[in-house]
């Protein structure tokens, strides 16, 4: 006599068998869908959604059940059909038990030709496929979303970044510009002790407009002062005309510092003003002279 060793188990030797079978599934499941490379992200990321799965997943696991009485239907129908019509038969005709048990309803077929007359889950493995895949699917679409919304972040995120780069681009030029006219045009070096001429507005370094101012060629209305005094003399340096070196147009009071510009250099630290012994008619209030014409 033949016995079948599943109907020598208890209820709950099913339930633990059957369990480890759906884990097993499940696993296997995944990792046939997501990959080798995937698997690990894919489990921690249907672990960190267990808590939200019984609300979000409802309506999937509602259809999912929908889908399995409509499926043991088709299959009792079928199996119906077969023993009435193929083999006029209808001592055998499957039919559905449910009962509830101590731990759970059970829901098994009974068919006395292809199953016995004992209670087990004939559709175990067709319950695990249909309540595993629409899981697997709706992952799959939120990770489809996450992954669309991070793109579209990525992308929010690289035209922010052209945009400071453009913006960074113009004020390096900006910059550029505004160092270049920071430039003393005699020496060609920065400023560093920056001056604005009187009327003509162009700025020289202090070190160059004393150095210019004492050493220029003498105009042709300097001549005849040259002739009774020392052109390089103190004298001299003092009542000639001053000129821009850049313009050539006349200095008509002492130069005065570009207190705009003071922050980028350094200022002056001698006390007095630089321009003594050059220009008549500095007073000790700073008040800009102005040469006698």
């Amino acid at each position: 006599m033949i016995v079948d060793p599943v109907a020598q188990l208890s209820e709950e030797s099913l339930l633990s068998l059957f369990a480890s079978i759906w884990v097993i599934s499940f696993i296997f499941i995944i990792f046939i869908v997501n990959g080798p490379s995937n698997f690990p992200q894919a489990c921690k990321s249907i672990l960190n959604s267990l808590r939200f799965a019984g609300v979000e997943l409802l309506p999937v696991y509602l259809l999912a059940f929908i889908a399995v009485a409509v499926f043991a239907s088709t299959f009792l129908a079928l199996t119906a059909w077969f023993s009435v019509v193929v083999r006029h038969d209808t001592s055998d005709i499957p039919h559905f038990k449910a009962e509830w048990t101590r731990h759970l309803f059970k829901l098994t077929v009974l068919d006395t030709r292809y199953f016995g007359e004992h209670p087990r889950m004939v559709l175990c493995g067709v319950n695990i496929v249909t309540l595993t895949l629409p899981f697997l699917i709706f992952e799959r679409r939120r990770f489809a979303r996450e992954r669309k919304d991070n793109l579209a972040k990525c992308l929010a995120i690289e035209h922010t970044t052209a945009q400071a780069y453009l913006t960074a681009q113009k004020c390096v030029q900006q910059l550029a510009e505004a160092e270049a006219s920071l430039v003393c045009l005699i020496c060609v070096d920065r400023l560093t002790q920056p001056y604005t001429l009187a009327p003509c507005g162009h700025t020289f370094d202090l070190d160059c407009l004393q150095t210019w101012f004492r050493s220029a060629h003498p105009s042709p209305d300097d001549e005849q002062l040259a002739l009774t005094l020392d052109r390089y003399g103190a004298l001299f340096a003092l009542r000639r005309k001053k000129f821009c070196p850049l313009c050539h147009a006349e200095v008509v009071g002492c130069p005065a510092p570009a207190l705009a510009l003071m922050g980028l250099g350094m200022e002056p630290t001698e006390e007095g003003t630089p321009w003594k012994g050059l220009f008549l008619g500095f007073v000790r209030s700073r008040i800009p002279c102005r040469t006698p014409t």
